[in-house]
C-alpha cells in the first residue's frame, strides 16, 4: 500500500481581500509568522514520513508563483518523496479529481493506495493527525478529522426561521486531513449525477453519500482554517504561543526531510 498527499490550494482569496497593492491574494500565499501559509501547511505534511508522493494543487494562473515559493522555502535535496505542483479546477471536486488523475498517471494508483488531502490554509497540521487518519482509513477505507461541535446548531429550510435543532452531542465540525482509498473515490465519483456533484462539500461526503463507512479521527481546535482576516490574527497569536514552547510547532522534531520535486 502506498500513501500519497494532496494539498488543496485552490482558493483565490475572495473573502480575504488582502494582498499586494490591495488586490485579492490567494489565502495560501499570505504570510504567517514570516512564511507563506502554504509553506507552513506543507511543513506539517512533510513531517509525516510515509508519503510516496505529494502534489500541491493551485489555480492555473498561480502555478508559477507556487512553484517559486516551493523552490525558495523547500530547496531540492535528498528526500523521501517527489513533490509536484498541478493546476486545479473551477471547484473543489474538479480540483481533487485532477490531482488524483495526476497521481494515477505518475505512479499508477492501486486499489489499496491511500490519499491524504489537506486544506492549504490549515497550517497547524501535525504528524500525529496524519498518522491517525492513515491508520483509520487503512481499516475502514475513509477517515476524516473532526472536533465536537461546541455551539448549538439550528437548521433552517427557508433561511428565515428555525426548522430544526439537531442534538449537539451527535454533531462534529469537519476538518482536514481526510484520507481515503484513491481508486475507490474515483469509482464512486463516476456514479454521481451533476446535482450530486454540486452537493458535495468534501471528499468524504462522497463515501457517506454512497453508504460507505467514514471513520472519525480527532482533529484539534488549533487546526483552524484561515478564511477571514480575523482568522489570520488568531493564527498569528497561536503560532507565537507555539513557538514560545519548544517542540510543539508543526513539523518540529519530526524527522522532516525536504521533498524533491517531480520531473
Amino acid at each position: 500500500m502506498n500513501i500519497y498527499g494532496i494539498v488543496m490550494a485552490g482558493g483565490i482569496g475572495a473573502r480575504m481581500q488582502a494582498g499586494e497593492a490591495g488586490e485579492p491574494l490567494p489565502k495560501q500565499f499570505l504570510t504567517l509568522g514570516g512564511k507563506p501559509i502554504l509553506i507552513r501547511t506543507l511543513t506539517g505534511m512533510l513531517s509525516y514520513e510515509g508519503f510516496s508522493g505529494l502534489v500541491v494543487t493551485c489555480p492555473a494562473e498561480w502555478q508559477e508563483r507556487t512553484e517559486e515559493l516551493l523552490h525558495r522555502f523547500l530547496p531540492d535535496g535528498s528526500s523521501r518523496c517527489p513533490l509536484a505542483v498541478t493546476a486545479g479546477g473551477q471547484e473543489r471536486n474538479e480540483t481533487l479529481t485532477k490531482a488524483l488523475a495526476y497521481l494515477d498517471q505518475a505512479y499508477g494508483l492501486q486499489d489499496e493506495d491511500l490519499v491524504v488531502t489537506q486544506d492549504a490554509v490549515r497550517p497547524f497540521l501535525t504528524r500525529q493527525m496524519i498518522a491517525a487518519s492513515v491508520e483509520a482509513a487503512s481499516v475502514s477505507g475513509a477517515a476524516q478529522a473532526v472536533i465536537p461541535a461546541t455551539d448549538t446548531i439550528v437548521e433552517s429550510r427557508d433561511g428565515a426561521a428555525v426548522s430544526g435543532i439537531p442534538q449537539r452531542r451527535f454533531l462534529y465540525q469537519v476538518q482536514t486531513p481526510q484520507t481515503f482509498r484513491a481508486r475507490r473515490f474515483q469509482a464512486l465519483y463516476r456514479t454521481l449525477g451533476e446535482e450530486e456533484k454540486a452537493a458535495l462539500t468534501d471528499a468524504c461526503s462522497l463515501f457517506v453519500l454512497r453508504g460507505e463507512k467514514v471513520s472519525l479521527v480527532p482533529g484539534a481546535r488549533e487546526n483552524l482554517k484561515i478564511t477571514y482576516p480575523e482568522d489570520l490574527a488568531v493564527a498569528e497569536a497561536l503560532l507565537a504561543r507555539q513557538e514560545g514552547a519548544p517542540g510543539v510547532s508543526p513539523g518540529r522534531n519530526s524527522g522532516h526531510t525536504p521533498c524533491r520535486r517531480a520531473e
